[in-house]
Parts: structure tokens; C-alpha cells; sequence
């Protein structure tokens, strides 16, 4: 996503850096990074490079497919993913073009896709996904908490994916997440997905500010950093501001420029890490 160069100026930002834009100096917004008490981010498009529970979910096809007869039922099984998979293609595919790339759009389509995969199947499906994080994502999310600082992830995604995800980043880079929020799969007796659980079914921006007031007020929190990029982050950024927080847009969309302090255009999560561990290197706790 390249920068609307017009559109940033015209909501206040200035470019400080090859990657950064801000709305105030970069001495600013430094000390609001460094104050920073919870860190919270989306993943999917942001951490991750692509929708993940959609990768994942053409694979469990893939598995699926390459063993049709592997239970009674299985034929049948596959034959009703088939038929959802060429909405969710398509509705895919759709958002890949016009830019407008929402998992709020996107998640209840893959409630009927996946109904009755073994959960397991789901499971290994992330396994392909597990290393394809943004280059500088551990260092970046590390600044923090290393510290002590919470951090966790707040997504419209599934929860069988996401935990995979972020337990490898943890394994691999010794970076705890201390919390995620998405949407949880419920399963039926023999193992299989049923639906999402009622009472942790988030699908809307709404969803998202609920989520960032919740975790700020379990934690104490008063000084929230938040990375977000489209239109489904809208809400928790604007709630991150609204309380004090600090926004900032990783290869954001032009329509939430005016909930961001500050923006980063780049390939990966380097300049991002490189922007974090500057800011709180300088030890201010204002």
C-alpha cells in the first residue's frame, strides 16, 4: 500500500523519515510511544501479510481433498466446502481488487465453509502460515514486552489459527503474547467445528473498540499504542485516541489517515521496530 501523499497532507501528517509520516514532530511522538502502557495490534494483513483463516481455510480444502473417503461422511463434507468455497473465492477476490479487504466481510462466509471440519484438519492448516509474519514483527512487538508492557492482538479472526501463529512467534523469538482476541470456534462432540462460540463471536469494528476498552481497563491501562492498517481497525483506533492513546498505521488504507497519528509505508515491520525501539531506548515514562 503506497501512501495518498495529497490525503496525508491534507489531515496533517509530514513525512519524517523514508517510511514515517506523522502529525506532530518525531521528538512527540516518541515520548508518546515510550509511554506507551499496553500495546495491541491487528494481525491479519498487518502482522501477517495475507488474510490468514483464508489461507488456511484453501488448505484444509486441499487436505480434505486429497483423502475424500478418509470418513463416511467426508464426500458429502466436501462437496458443501466446494459449493462456499466459490463464494468466499469470489468474495475474496472482489476485495483483493477493489482494496476493500475486510475479515468483517469475510468471517461468516468461513463459518459455512468449514462447517464440520475436524479441528484438527484446521490446525495443521496453519502450519504453512507460521513463519510468514512480517520481517521485524518479534523485534517490534519485543520493544514492548520486554519491558513488562502487555501486548496481545485484538482480530476479526479465528482463534484455532491465531493461537498457532502467535505460539510459534513466541517459540521461535521468546515474544509472549499475553493476550488475543477473535472470534472462538466451538466444537461438537467428535471434534468437529459448529460454529463460532456465541459468546466470543466478534465480526464488526464494533467488536473492536469493546475489545480495546476491555483489555485497558483489565490491565490499568491509560496510554494505549495500537497498529492498525484498514477499515475493520477503524474503531479500535479511534478508541485508542479518544483515551490518550497512540495510533499508528502500518501500510494503512486513505480512510483511516484521520485516526492515526502516525503512518508507515514500507515492505515490513522493520521501520516499525526500528521506530519503537528509538522511542522507548530514550526511557520516558511521561
Amino acid at each position: 500500500m503506497k501512501p495518498d501523499e495529497k490525503h496525508l497532507a491534507e489531515k496533517g501528517f509530514v513525512r519524517r523519515s523514508e517510511f514515517l509520516w506523522s502529525r506532530t514532530p518525531l521528538e512527540d511522538l516518541n515520548e508518546r510511544i515510550a509511554a506507551a502502557d499496553i500495546f495491541i495490534s491487528d494481525l491479519d494483513e498487518c502482522m501477517f501479510p495475507s488474510i490468514t483463516q483464508a489461507d488456511a481455510a484453501m488448505d484444509v480444502m486441499r487436505q480434505m481433498v486429497s483423502d475424500p473417503f478418509a470418513d463416511p461422511g467426508r464426500p458429502a463434507l466436501i462437496l458443501n466446502m466446494a459449493a462456499n468455497a466459490v463464494v468466499l473465492i469470489a468474495s475474496k477476490k472482489y476485495q483483493e481488487i477493489t482494496g476493500d479487504i475486510q475479515n468483517s466481510r469475510l468471517i461468516r462466509l468461513f463459518e459455512r465453509f468449514i462447517n464440520g471440519v475436524p479441528l484438527d484438519v484446521f490446525r495443521k492448516a496453519a502450519d504453512p502460515l507460521k513463519d510468514t509474519y512480517f520481517t521485524g514483527v518479534p523485534e517490534a512487538v519485543g520493544c514492548f514486552s520486554g519491558r513488562g508492557i502487555p501486548v496481545g492482538v485484538i482480530s476479526l479472526g479465528l482463534d484455532i489459527i491465531i493461537r498457532e501463529l502467535l505460539e510459534h512467534i513466541r517459540a521461535e523469538h521468546g515474544v509472549k503474547f499475553d493476550f488475543f482476541d477473535c472470534t472462538h470456534v466451538h466444537g461438537d462432540s467428535r471434534g468437529r467445528f459448529s460454529g463460532y462460540d456465541p459468546e466470543k463471536t466478534y465480526t464488526s469494528n464494533e467488536d473492536k473498540r469493546k475489545l480495546i476498552r476491555a483489555r485497558c481497563e483489565q490491565y490499568g491501562a491509560k496510554r494505549c499504542l495500537v497498529v492498525g492498517h484498514d477499515r475493520d481497525d477503524i474503531k479500535m483506533l479511534d478508541e485508542a485516541r479518544k483515551t490518550g492513546g497512540v495510533t499508528v498505521g502500518f501500510r494503512p488504507l486513505a480512510e483511516t489517515y484521520e485516526h492515526l497519528d502516525a503512518a508507515v509505508f514500507a515492505e515490513d515491520w522493520r521501520p516499525l521496530a526500528s521506530l519503537f525501539r528509538n522511542a522507548v531506548s530514550r526511557g520516558v515514562t511521561a
